[in-house]
């Protein structure tokens, strides 16, 4: 797994956290993630289950931070939610990558 890659996965954790009880962040579940968005290889899905009851975290994360995102570009041009807000609470590196036209 790249570097690049383990930066957005602590984005993932910080958008499951609400789902740490039900999550898996192992380094399996991680490996699944990598390989999944790098190939498209694997049946990674949200609502799946791995062989130990619990979902794959990233996974998980990766659905709660694209759906947050997808809310923050609606919110955003009507004056709904400011750039300052998120600028306090998230990295600048990642809120760049995310919302480019606001920086």
């Amino acid at each position: 797994m790249t570097r690049k890659w383990r930066n957005i996965a602590e984005m993932y954790k910080h958008f499951a956290k609400d789902w740490n009880h039900v999550c898996d962040f192992s380094e399996k579940a991680a490996e699944e993630m990598f390989i999944h968005e790098s190939t498209g290889k694997g049946s990674l899905s949200v609502s799946t289950k791995r062989d130990n009851g619990l979902y794959n975290g990233y996974m998980v994360g990766k659905h709660w931070m694209d759906a947050t995102i997808k809310m923050w570009k609606q919110d955003l041009p009507k004056g709904l939610l400011f750039i300052t807000e998120l600028r306090d609470a998230y990295p600048m590196w990642w809120l760049r990558k995310v919302l480019p036209g606001y920086f």
